[in-house]
């Protein structure tokens, strides 16, 4: 059984069945590479942390990257080059049924993005009503009203430093310096718009969850290791700022997704435990000896990752790459 349709509602159909399924095996992928890579990462992250929660994260978001570029790379340009314009052809119900399966994961992506984003703002504006505008170790903070102790990095396409007044009053300058070069490494790395990513890519199963905490503990590292520099006073400073702040009790629940925090009741956005809050105080004390090669060690990824995207680009868009495409098209559509 098949349905006629116009050019550019057979072109949307396509586009949302190739996404659905594309979706689909990443997701296989991610689930079933994800134990080694864990393994693999664990091992190698005490003294690379960044590198080691870029790992995670790209193995988390691999369904949406291979999305994206099964749609953008293959079947919109295959489709516009090589499909005759005006014709109405025929669409499978098998392909319209993979479609109907896009649209939905399609609107619930947007769905959840539209929601945290709406939230994050709420939030923001919220802080900016309430907060009183300070300024800490060169930068512009909004102290909070609150009992809890609490500090942040809140929202998306502008994050504001925020903390609430119990940081403020009881941290000596120096540990809220250090607290605070800890939220300005987050917003260096733009881990807000990367947590906005996750949230766009709907995964179930505990094994993507274990990637998404992995690369929440090692963003955490990371934000650590850029705010000490590898100074032992600032090192010294910020494992003191993360102690105080554990025997002020629990913070205040935030309704915004999009905040990466330095209280340990809010280490990875919920809840973590006294053993990530150990190594990380652990790491601070006596921090990992840098492997040899660290120069090479963290260029050398970007390098590759850089060389393969272009090697990608490069074979998308051959005229014989486009034109096996289209003939996958034809034969899914049937």
């Amino acid at each position: 059984m098949s349905l006629f349709l116009p050019y550019w509602l057979r072109l949307a159909c396509l586009c949302l069945s190739v996404g659905a399924l594309s979706y689909a095996v990443g997701l296989a992928l991610a689930a079933l590479l994800g134990p080694a890579a864990l393994r693999h990462i664990q091992a190698h992250a005490g003294a690379l942390p960044r590198r080691a929660g870029r790992q995670a994260l790209l193995l988390r978001l691999l369904p949406l990257a291979l999305a994206a570029l099964a749609v953008g790379g293959l079947c919109i340009p295959s489709y516009m080059q090589l499909e005759p314009h005006g014709d109405v052809e025929r669409l499978g119900f098998g392909v319209l049924f993979a479609a109907v399966a896009g649209a939905c994961l399609l609107l619930l992506a947007l769905g959840r993005v539209g929601w945290a984003a709406l939230r994050s703002w709420r939030f923001g504006r919220a802080c900016r009503r309430q907060g009183e505008p300070r300024a800490a170790g060169g930068s512009r903070v909004l102290v909070l009203p609150g009992d809890g102790p609490m500090m942040a990095l809140a929202g998306i396409l502008r994050p504001q430093l925020i903390l609430t007044r119990p940081l403020w009053e009881r941290l000596s300058p120096a540990q809220l310096e250090a607290g605070l070069g800890h939220e300005r490494a987050h917003l260096r790395a733009r881990d807000n718009l990367k947590r906005l990513l996750l949230v766009a890519t709907p995964a179930p199963g505990a094994r993507l969850a274990q990637l998404e905490a992995t690369w929440a503990r090692y963003a955490e590292w990371a934000a650590d290791d850029r705010a000490v520099a590898g100074d032992a006073h600032r090192s010294l400073h910020l494992a003191s700022a993360l102690l105080a702040v554990a025997r002020m009790g629990p913070g205040p629940r935030l309704d915004s997704p999009a905040a990466s925090f330095l209280a340990p009741s809010s280490l990875t956005g919920a809840a973590t435990s006294g053993r990530d809050l150990a190594d990380r105080i652990e790491r601070l004390l006596a921090p990992p000896p840098p492997p040899a090669g660290t120069v090479s060690a963290i260029w050398a990824p970007a390098c590759a990752w850089t060389a393969g995207s272009a090697l990608v680009l490069s074979f998308l868009l051959q005229p014989a790459t486009l034109l096996l495409a289209h003939q996958v098209l034809e034969i899914f559509a049937r």
